[in-house]
């Protein structure tokens, strides 16, 4: 985590106002918090989606089949690979949040 500076809009502490503070990531303007990526653009060829919901740089994909190899499930709605979908990924005790990643298990 970056250290905090402050915003002079809000005047309170905040991660970042800017994308230099954020060592090669991105300022999401919205949460004021350093993130890997905004767009599309910001990823490696490697994983050219950016996760609209987290944030990250991850594989597109537009079958469930395009995201096994990384252990994920595709978000066809999105065209991102993600850590759940539904419920039923993410262990007996556990649901699928709304950022898609495993919570409760």
């Amino acid at each position: 985590m970056a250290p905090l500076v402050c915003d002079p809009a809000t005047s309170t502490c905040v991660e970042c106002t800017t994308d230099s503070v954020c060592k090669g990531g991105r300022c999401d303007p919205m949460s004021k918090t350093c993130v890997e990526c905004l767009t599309s653009a910001d990823c490696p060829s490697d994983a050219p989606a950016c996760d609209p919901l987290g944030h990250v740089c991850t594989t597109k994909c537009s079958k469930e089949s395009d995201c096994t190899a990384l252990s994920l499930h595709c978000d066809v709605a999105s065209g991102v690979c993600q850590e759940c979908t539904r419920n039923d990924h993410c262990g007996p005790k556990g649901y699928c949040q709304p950022d898609r990643t495993c919570g409760g298990g």
